[in-house]
């Protein structure tokens, strides 16, 4: 069984979020709602959208668009201190 970036990082919010979306499938939608603040921004370079129900809009229609997407998530992000 292969590592992955989640499983590399100490902080557990970030393991969240990378398992998150290195495995997100259209089911997994609603699963936003737990790494993501109710008024969270998300963008990137077709969309500036606030609020959880338009990140899931975008990833929605992301699915529809695309026939297989997926993220990767680079395991070499910059290691911020604890909390």
């Amino acid at each position: 069984m292969s590592e992955t970036a989640a499983s590399r990082h100490a902080d557990p919010r970030v393991q969240r979020v990378v398992s998150l979306y290195e495995t997100l499938v259209p089911a997994d939608l609603p699963a936003l709602r737990g790494v993501y603040a109710d008024d969270a921004r998300f963008k990137d370079p077709f969309n500036q959208v606030q609020g959880v129900a338009a990140i899931a809009r975008i990833f929605g229609h992301m699915f529809k668009q695309l026939e297989a997407p997926r993220f990767e998530v680079d395991p070499t992000w910059p290691k911020l201190p604890p909390r």
